[in-house]
């Protein structure tokens, strides 16, 4: 997890070379050590230049359902992802049923002790 110090000097180089800023944010919910999660989404001036990938299977113990998402402000790389997804990448029908259920639970059902 990278602090908004090392966030700010990533946002230094991907502007200063025109770059693009994969950010994998899917364990953003464990956080340890006091540490504050910051999302790569919010560093002023990349709306363009960040790609941000999130995935249920993590969130929600669901190992192997393959669910997540792909986020960006620029319309070009969402337009691009978007034909990919048509022509031949979309999670299963039970994935799909999986990954709905598990957002509409709440999260302490999970985490629940037995």
């Amino acid at each position: 997890m990278y602090t908004k110090e090392e966030l700010e000097i990533l946002r230094k180089i991907v502007l200063k070379h025109d770059l693009y800023l994969f950010s994998d944010e899917v364990y953003r919910e464990f956080c340890y050590d006091g540490r504050e999660y910051v999302s790569s989404m919010h560093l002023d001036g990349l709306d363009q230049h960040v790609v941000l990938m999130d995935s249920v299977s993590k969130r929600y113990s669901a190992c192997g359902v393959r669910i997540g998402a792909l986020i960006s402000k620029n319309k070009e790389v969402m337009a691009a992802a978007l034909r990919f997804a048509q022509a031949r990448l979309s999670p299963p029908t039970l994935g799909q049923i999986a990954a709905e259920a598990a957002i509409d639970t709440p999260r302490d059902l999970f985490y629940r002790s037995t």
